[in-house]
């Protein structure tokens, strides 16, 4: 049997033909990449997710306070925003039900999330600007917060099995 070479030439459709990918399917892409393989990562990738979590999550929390002038709202503060990033979360991150099941899960997320925001409200009260300065306090302070968060994450509410 003989092998031949033959030319090819290829003329790519246009939307007008019919093509049918868009910009939003190399975006949809890249989430089914990180949701597929994100939660058998190494800890120091899911960290980096869990801090691009996080920060998505404050976004979110601060764009609500400043729309709906929530300054004093604690069940904002200790259970919905908790259930935003319990949310993303379990959609980016994490599996759901990794050792608990979701009546158990949803409110030891949201008292681990609380008593670690509560250590949060200590660390600010007792102000540790006056060693570092203020913007580095808030930076320490949130990158603390950060890892705590994760460690308690990772290793009690979403353990490998």
């Amino acid at each position: 049997m003989r092998i031949y070479e033959t030319g090819i030439s290829y003329y790519g459709r246009t939307y007008e033909e019919g093509k049918k990918i868009k910009p939003i399917d190399g975006l949809k892409a890249i989430y089914y990449i990180i949701y597929y393989n994100a939660y058998k990562s190494h800890w120091s990738v899911q960290l980096v997710l869990f801090s691009i979590i996080w920060l998505l999550t404050n976004a979110i929390d601060y764009i609500l306070y400043s729309l709906l002038y929530l300054n004093q709202m604690i069940a904002f503060d200790y259970i919905i925003i908790p259930l935003v990033n319990y949310y993303f979360i379990i959609n980016i991150l994490f599996r759901r039900g990794a050792k608990w099941n979701l009546s158990v899960e949803i409110p030891l997320f949201i008292f681990c999330f609380a008593v670690i925001k509560y250590f949060k409200f200590l660390f600010y009260k007792y102000d540790i600007s006056l060693l570092t300065g203020a913007v580095n306090s808030i930076v320490i302070i949130d990158s603390i917060f950060i890892i705590l968060n994760f460690i308690v994450i990772k290793f009690v509410i979403f353990p490998k099995k």
